[in-house]
């Protein structure tokens, strides 16, 4: 049995109990423990019997539940046997050498490729999101990101919150999501046409969603 007690103390220097708390088990090692509050807090003491079996805590983003989630992309690359698959996006490598062999691509192939090249994760349950971190490929060719569009979608696959680069190149894009509705799928899509190949190409490295 799971027994812990949270107490935050807050930039006022007030302490909190949990209000409005909900506890969900995601697995036999995993609980999800959400709560509110309105104040920043600067200090959590967790007391209970159960606290000496506890492993990690992730406070305020959440956990990454984009981790090994359904993943489809517009085409796959293909480099002698290797197959650069949507599903490597969310395998839980942040590595970003790309011939590592841990990051999606989109076809190279022009018979293949739609408009925009796009990457979609769909979660097994709506989550609410608060954050998405995205690792670029960290070479030459990580300009394929620029302009990238990311939208998360409602079960009716209606927009619930958008995000446009605005033609930057990072090694690591870090995003706060405002909007605090239910998301069931998260899309990027590259629009930037490659400078060999003329069409847009996507790479990811990982996406991280946290929620």
């Amino acid at each position: 049995n799971l027994q812990l007690n949270f107490v935050f103390t807050t930039s006022l220097n007030k302490s909190y109990s949990c209000i409005h708390k909900r506890l969900v088990k995601v697995d036999t090692a995993t609980v999800d423990y959400r709560f509110a509050i309105n104040e920043t807090v600067i200090q959590m003491t967790v007391t209970g019997p159960s606290i000496e079996m506890l492993c990690s805590l992730y406070i305020s983003g959440g956990r990454n539940v984009a981790l090994k989630q359904t993943a489809e992309q517009t085409g796959t690359y293909s480099e002698g046997n290797v197959l650069y698959r949507a599903s490597l996006a969310v395998d839980g490598n942040t590595n970003s050498v790309f011939y590592n062999k841990t990051c999606s691509h989109t076809t190279d192939k022009l018979a293949q490729s739609v408009y925009p090249a796009s990457w979609t994760l769909t979660l097994d349950t709506v989550k609410v999101i608060n954050r998405i971190t995205i690792y670029n490929r960290a070479d030459s060719f990580s300009y394929r990101l620029s302009r990238f569009k990311l939208e998360t979608l409602d079960t009716n696959n209606h927009t619930v919150w958008a995000f446009d680069d605005p033609a930057k190149v990072l090694r690591v894009y870090a995003l706060n999501i405002m909007q605090q509705k239910p998301v069931k799928t998260i899309r990027i899509s590259a629009t930037w046409n490659d400078s060999y190949y003329h069409f847009p190409i996507l790479t990811l490295c990982e996406v991280l969603v946290f929620g």
